[in-house]
């Protein structure tokens, strides 16, 4: 199946970590949501990938917005986010709109990614080294139970 892989990762860079191990190791095509314009077809794709850090409790708003736009659908989707807290309920509002658009939710994928937002900043953040080999084993495994 030929999979893209939409993403917004600026911070520290912690998704687009995970999403580059996917490139390399499967071959998915990635896409900065920055990228997309009305060219980019995405029904040429079997399978789309969201992924984001958490920005506000929740996905960036530019793939929020890309989703809630309609452009997606009829597709299996799935989810990969970074965060300082590993807490599903931040794709919430995005799996809700996915689903909206009648499209097939595959699953999320979520795990800790360094941080240095607000005070954390003064402490030198948290999460350090994060994500690691180990998170990207388990998106390994994501992948191979619920996209391959």
């Amino acid at each position: 199946m030929k999979t893209l892989i939409i993403y917004k990762s600026y911070h520290h860079q912690n998704t687009y970590r995970l999403i580059k191990h996917l490139n390399d190791k499967e071959g998915f095509t990635l896409m900065d949501v920055d990228e997309l314009t009305e060219n980019t077809n995405i029904d040429d794709y079997d399978v789309i990938g969201l992924a984001s850090g958490i920005y506000g409790f929740e996905f960036h708003k530019d793939i929020l917005k890309l989703v809630s736009s309609g452009k997606i659908k009829n597709k299996k989707v799935f989810l990969i986010f970074t965060s300082c807290m590993d807490k599903e309920s931040f794709a919430s509002t995005l799996k809700k709109e996915v689903m909206n658009n009648n499209n097939i939710f595959l699953g999320c994928f979520h795990t800790k990614g360094y941080c240095t937002f607000g005070p954390l900043k003064l402490f030198g953040g948290v999460n350090k080294n994060l994500p690691d080999d180990a998170d990207c084993k388990n998106l390994d495994h994501f992948i191979e139970k619920y996209v391959n």
